[in-house]
């Protein structure tokens, strides 16, 4: 009803102005009239195709295009309905499609909207200038291509180029910028004549240009790998089980601070960061070949000529192993918490990961001894800083079957029990007959209730509230809603189906149910937003929508739910639902991803710090070269201007290179960073 109203009150207007101005109106329906030059045409965004005919009076260039809302797209074509182009987004959200059309010929756009939320939006032809001719100003970088490799080495990095347009006039074209000229972009495309011959094309409009690069030997002869840093593992951490091959593969990166070291025939090499501008391949044989314990190899190459990067696998450091009590956690057989139903087979696939009241002792080679219990187990899988799976259970019914812990290359064994679920079925009641809300918000089920029925006949109530509901948010804004008595947890999470569209599924100890109350909206589009009282722990923001309406929200204080070093995200209860966002820390200021849309808001005081100086006392010194390292190493944690004077190398990351160049700047052998 709301959405009528709006397209009511939308028609309405349209035919109040109609008279008063030269704008011809359409209903987004099929065959919606004639475009007329230089006239712009207003549409509704209702999800339905306006289709336009156009016949040119002159010979020339035309460019019909899109203003405002909806996101529309189109598609032109020729009177026997032949697609000559199409176009979506060649601005925000709008679309441009620019062709040489012929006096008396007829034309056909096609409209439609990607997003049916009612807005309006203009479509308009119009005569316009475009490229005639193209005159290469500066040739690529590098004008040789390698035999054998000449795709990967044909690059027009550096290119510049003048266009002149129809009328005379000239545009400059980098590919740095890479600018629209006019309204076209620039193509570019590699291609070979099949002798030999390797170039770019190069076209706009009506002007177009050939460049042909050189072909030239490899001028390889070695590379050398480069790094303080060695690579080493814990046999059968940093990676996974792969089922397929039938054992342990790893996944082994290349240090930060590795350099590549390219040796030419002509006598001269390069040094280059590995992850630099100069790509380098990286990869293992583990496919074929599993990495045993002892040293094992990766291999970088570059243009076919590689060196080997050693990676030791470590044996276990434990010489005995003592399991002091299991995990007391039982499974209900079909718990979505914990594993998932084959349904096939009917199997209970399960992951019995709860290690509550577990602990266990372990002995080291030089005979000290170290005890874990749950509270060792953290929520990013690390146990003690290093990697830990639990290997999933085929259960096919309720039984006592073996569950086995790996860490460090040892596998500890122990019995978990999986029974039947005390629940027979559930059900949200007293429930709103529909849930609306906006595409950026997460719904609120305060006031409904939970109906559990439970297996000896009994049922039980849960009213939702705000004291008894939590929420768990995952990296990348998923939610889980957590609903409780006390007694009895529900979970509830978002889904979504082809077939069935949007819903969220309630499960409770095996038992699963899907609600489909909830109709998802598109969100208000945004005017503007204010910000204030910015940094990673939230903020405040006064958001403007496009009707006019003024909405507020207080991100701060306790609405974080993960942060990393210069990142966080978070969300907060407000009158509209659960909102979500993501900010990142920048040299100049935040990063904010808030109701879809980036935004960077500045330092609201300058920050002022001394490149290497990481303990603020206005002096570069060893010492800041060892904070450095504890943070590598991850025994202490820099923050703000620390954090920030500590990045020497202005990368954004602070790694092993920063404490590197800081002692080589106090011994001198360099004098600025």
């Amino acid at each position: 009803m709301k959405k009528f109203k709006k397209l009511l009150a939308v028609i309405l207007a349209m035919v109040m102005v109609v008279s008063l101005m030269p704008l011809t109106v359409a209903n987004a329906a099929d065959d919606a009239g004639a475009l007329e030059l230089n006239v712009p045409v207003t549409l509704c965004g209702d999800g339905t195709t306006a289709v336009f005919s156009f016949t040119p009076e002159s010979t020339g260039w035309y460019v019909f295009r899109s203003e405002g809302g909806s996101d529309p797209y189109a598609r032109l074509f020729n009177s026997d309905f032949d697609e000559i182009d199409f176009d979506d987004d060649f601005s925000e959200y709008n679309f441009t499609i620019v062709e040489k059309l012929y006096e008396g010929y007829s034309y056909v756009l096609e409209v439609e909207s990607w997003v049916d939320d009612f807005e309006e939006f203009t479509v308009v032809v119009e005569e316009t200038i475009a490229a005639e001719s193209v005159e290469i100003m500066k040739e690529p970088d590098n004008t040789t291509v390698v035999e054998g490799y000449e795709y990967e080495t044909l690059d027009y990095t550096g290119l510049e180029l003048e266009f002149t347009m129809t009328d005379g006039t000239k545009v400059y074209w980098t590919e740095e910028e890479h600018e629209a000229v006019g309204y076209e972009y620039v193509t570019i495309e590699e291609s070979q004549d099949g002798q030999g011959h390797y170039y770019i094309d190069i076209s706009c409009g009506e002007a177009f240009s050939r460049f042909f690069f050189t072909t030239i030997e490899n001028p390889i002869e070695s590379i050398d790998y480069i790094s303080e840093e060695e690579i080493s593992y814990y046999v059968n951490t940093n990676g996974m089980y792969d089922d397929d091959l039938g054992y342990f593969v790893y996944y082994a990166d290349i240090p930060e601070d590795a350099q590549v070291r390219v040796n030419y025939y002509d006598g001269t090499s390069e040094t280059f960061e590995f992850y630099g501008d100069v790509y380098f391949d990286f990869y293992s044989t583990q496919d074929t070949d599993p990495w045993t314990v002892g040293t094992n190899y990766m291999y970088i190459s570059r243009l076919g000529v590689e060196t080997e990067v050693p990676v030791e696998i470590l044996p276990c450091p434990f010489v005995n192993v003592t399991l002091n009590s299991a995990p007391t956690t039982k499974y209900c057989f079909g718990d979505s918490r914990y594993g998932y139903m084959e349904d096939e087979d009917n199997y209970y696939v399960l992951y019995p990961d709860n290690m509550k009241g577990i602990s266990f002792t372990v002995e080291f080679e030089d005979g000290t001894t170290k005890t874990y219990t749950e509270e060792d187990f953290d929520n990013t899988g690390l146990l003690d800083g290093y990697e830990f799976s639990v290997d999933a259970i085929l259960c096919d019914g309720l039984d006592t079957y073996e569950a086995t812990l790996n860490y460090l290359g040892y596998a500890l064994k122990y019995d978990v029990e999986v029974i039947e679920s005390p629940v027979f079925g559930l059900e949200l009641s007293d429930a709103p007959d529909v849930y609306e809300y906006d595409g950026y918000f997460y719904p609120v089920f305060d006031g409904a209730q939970i109906r559990l029925t439970l297996v000896d006949g009994t049922e039980r109530l849960i009213d939702i509230t705000e004291e008894n509901t939590s929420y768990n948010c995952y990296y990348g804004g998923i939610f889980e809603y957590v609903f409780t008595d006390g007694e009895y947890e529900v979970y509830a999470g978002y889904n979504w189906d082809e077939g069935r569209g949007e819903y969220y599924t309630f499960s409770c100890l095996g038992y699963e149910y899907n609600y489909f109350g909830i109709d998802f909206i598109d969100a208000f589009r945004v005017e503007s937003v204010e910000f204030s009282n910015v940094s990673l722990e939230g903020f405040s923001a006064v958001v403007t929508d496009t009707d006019g309406n003024v909405h507020e929200y207080e991100l701060t204080d306790d609405v974080v739910s993960f942060k990393v070093e210069g990142y966080a995200e978070g969300f907060s209860m407000t009158d509209d639902g659960i909102l979500y966002y993501m900010i990142m820390e920048e040299k100049e200021g935040y990063n904010i991803w808030f109701m879809g849309d980036d935004y960077f808001i500045p330092y609201e005081e300058p920050v002022n710090y001394i490149l290497g100086d990481v303990n603020g006392d206005s002096d570069v010194a060893i010492v800041d070269a060892t904070l450095v390292q504890r943070h590598v190493a991850k025994l202490d944690t820099l923050e703000g201007t620390a954090a920030l004077a500590a990045d020497v190398s202005q990368d954004g990351d602070i790694a092993v290179l920063d404490a590197t160049l800081i002692q080589r700047f106090v011994a001198k052998i360099i004098d600025e960073f």
